[in-house]
């Protein structure tokens, strides 16, 4: 954890302060959704979400073209018992995470946006989200309730199997900000995360190897435009 505040600190500072580029601190508030071999779903958005928090830096280059540190805290679980055909294997997990990610944002119409009245202008304008960044996970896969099935064999390989809790992920979404006022703007965003793992969930060679896990995150960004700062 402390490692990833420091990181989080050294990207904030990395950006320099120059008086000539807009800087904006945010706060983030969503709710996390796994999904993987416990999940049936293409996107699970409800049943298993987890709420998490995080703080954002914002840096502007100009009117449409940002980059974004964003630190966030979450959870992630899953069960089979969501799904009547799936309650005798009855694997569950559950893991906390931590992670660092860097995003460019590119605002289609952000000149527009900035540029219509004094800085601001109090209509909804989309954006687009892609990067890359650091997530620490611990997965705790639960077999206490299963009751046998098609590749319950493999848990033990599950339960003593190696893999990296530290990922390297590729977020990539987008979403719709608006501004309250010259200093204040708020953004819906959704934003996808692909680790390139089967082991997000600590459960792979017991539930079905052939595909990776990934998950989501849908919230809402309050971002606070600092004084002083300007953009070109």
């Amino acid at each position: 954890m402390k490692r990833f505040l420091l990181i989080f600190l050294l990207a904030v500072s990395s950006f320099g302060l120059s008086a000539q580029l807009q800087w904006e601190l945010g706060g983030a508030f969503n709710v996390a959704n796994y999904q993987g071999d416990l999940v049936q779903e293409r996107f699970n958005f409800l049943q298993d979400g987890q709420l998490g928090f995080g703080l954002n830096v914002r840096h502007n280059f100009n009117y449409i073209l940002s980059a974004r540190a964003q630190l966030l805290f979450g959870n992630l679980k899953g069960s089979d018992f969501n799904y009547a055909d799936r309650r005798a294997r009855g694997y569950k997990f559950k893991t906390g995470f931590t992670e660092l990610l860097m995003m460019g944002e590119w605002e289609i119409f952000g000149e527009k946006r900035y540029l219509s009245g004094r800085g601001h202008a109090k209509f909804p304008s989309p954006y687009v989200l892609v990067g890359a960044g650091l997530a620490f996970t611990n997965p705790k896969p639960d077999f206490s309730d299963n009751n046998g099935g098609a590749n319950s064999q493999f848990i033990d390989d599950d339960l003593n199997a190696k893999y990296l809790k530290t990922r390297f992920v590729l977020p990539m979404g987008g979403g719709i900000k608006f501004d309250l006022s010259e200093s204040w703007s708020i953004a819906a965003e959704f934003i996808i995360r692909y680790p390139f793992t089967d082991y997000l969930d600590g459960i792979s060679l017991s539930a079905g190897p052939d595909g990776n896990d990934w998950y989501h995150t849908v919230g809402v960004t309050l971002f606070h435009r600092l004084e002083g700062t300007e953009r070109k």
